[in-house]
């Protein structure tokens, strides 16, 4: 059992070291954000991840949790405007 585990490990490294694509990954929220970050530095520093694939992970991740707070900021102003608005009439 041990072996297959071995040859998958190896199969699975020079997958991504070779650049082939990795599975799709949904993150929704900036909590998922943050564990898949994680997850691309650990990679990176084992040697599974290239620099390449690091970077761009990295760079999408930080455009996500941007707009995610964008996104809360404009809402949270939205409300605020709201309950101003409704308290004036």
């Amino acid at each position: 059992m041990k072996e297959i585990s071995k040859n998958t490990q190896v199969s699975t490294k020079l997958k991504v070291l070779q650049g082939e694509p990795p599975s799709p990954i949904n993150v929704n929220n900036i909590k998922q954000a943050k564990k898949l970050l994680s997850k691309i530095i650990r990679g990176y520093q084992q040697g599974t991840v290239d620099d390449a694939r690091a970077k761009t992970t990295a760079y999408l991740l930080q455009v996500f949790v941007q707009l995610v707070k964008d996104t809360e900021i404009e809402e949270r102003l939205g409300s605020i405007e709201e309950t101003l608005k409704n308290a004036q009439s």
